[in-house]
Parts: structure tokens; sequence; C-alpha cells
């Protein structure tokens, strides 16, 4: 959770912010020592007040919502995001932690007829080759799929840096403490089976 966990719980939030969920729920994989090696985790959003009101950037949709999201290190998943809406689902292609393609399906006449648009926004290629792994072989660098697209996240950093800010205008501090507070409401609950928060 600590380690690969914060992509889809960060990737979970994005429509709900800060929002505190009505309920969370979590079950996992832990090994021996203590470490969690997977975890599937369901967030529940009650609708504002329980009466449907008319929808504003960063609400819970008037009739709630449900996130499930799934991590883990010890297996490879599709790494993919997937937002699904009355009128249709955007998906955020592999890999989902760096991506850089996206797929919009808008829902047509009858079930299973969609309009379906890729859209690709490819990285630039990076103008210095990887780090060296120390005592590594000449081809040995740390590379993950897209990893040089974390200069995006880097050149942020530097910007709220150079002006001032404290925390980043597109994920607050907020937003950060509540996906943390759902990190230990998840370890929690694994490490409680038959529990929930």
């Amino acid at each position: 959770l600590l380690w690969a966990g914060p992509y889809p719980i960060a990737a979970g939030l994005l429509p709900f912010g800060a929002t505190e969920p009505r309920s969370v729920a979590a079950a996992g994989v832990v090994d021996p020592t203590g470490v969690d090696l997977s975890c599937g985790l369901t967030l529940s959003y009650a609708a504002p007040g329980g009466v449907p009101v008319p929808q504003k950037a960063g609400t819970c949709p008037p009739r709630g919502a449900t996130v499930s999201l799934y991590t883990a290190i010890d297996a490879e998943s599709a790494e993919t995001t997937t937002y699904i809406g009355q009128k249709g689902r955007i998906t955020v292609l592999p890999p989902a932690h760096c991506p850089t393609k996206l797929r919009v399906e808008l829902k047509g006449k009858g079930r299973g007829n969609a309009r379906v648009t890729e859209f690709e926004f490819p990285f630039p290629e990076p103008k210095r080759p990887f780090a060296p792994v120390p005592g590594g072989g000449e081809d040995d660098v740390f590379f993950y799929p897209n990893s040089h697209g974390f200069a995006y996240e880097a050149a942020a950093v530097t910007r709220c840096l150079n002006a001032g800010l404290t925390e980043c205008p597109q994920y607050t501090l907020d937003e950060t403490l509540r996906a943390l507070s759902l990190v230990d409401a998840a370890r929690k609950a694994m490490s409680e089976p038959n529990s929930e928060s």
C-alpha cells in the first residue's frame, strides 16, 4: 500500500478530492513480516444530504458513487484506471501510474453501443540516459515504463516552490492526507480480518 498503493488511491480520489467517503472496506494479503502484498479497497460516497442536488466539480454525483481499487506488489495487474458514469466511461490505459493514452467511450443507443475515441499524449524522449544501477552492467538502469514522465511531477514541484507555494493546487495537502488516511484504514482492516472502517 505504501509503495504501489498511492497511484490507484490518487486516481480513485480524483473525482472527489478530499471528500471523506461514507464507508471504507479493505481486504488483502499480508506476508509473515507484516508487508502488505496486495489489497482490494472499496470506497462508498453518499449522495450529499441524501437528496439529489446539482453537481459541482469535485463533488459526489447526486446519486452517490462507489470506487473500487486494487494494488499489489506480488502480482502484475492490468494497470488501468476506469471512470464509469451514466453517459459512458474514460479508461486511462497502461501504465496508469504514468500514462500517455486514454480511451473515451460515450454510450450510444442500446446496450453495448458506444462511440470510442482514443487520445495519445506522448512523452518527449529523455535528454539524458536513465540512472545506472550501482554495480550493474552497462545496460542495467533504473527504468519503469514511462518513468521519464515523472519529470512533469518534478517540474510541478519546482514551479510551486518557485512561486512560494507550500502545496500543489492540482493535488492539495488535504487530498494527500485523505489518501494517507485510506492507506491507514486499509492496513488496519487487513491486520484485523472481518473488520470494516
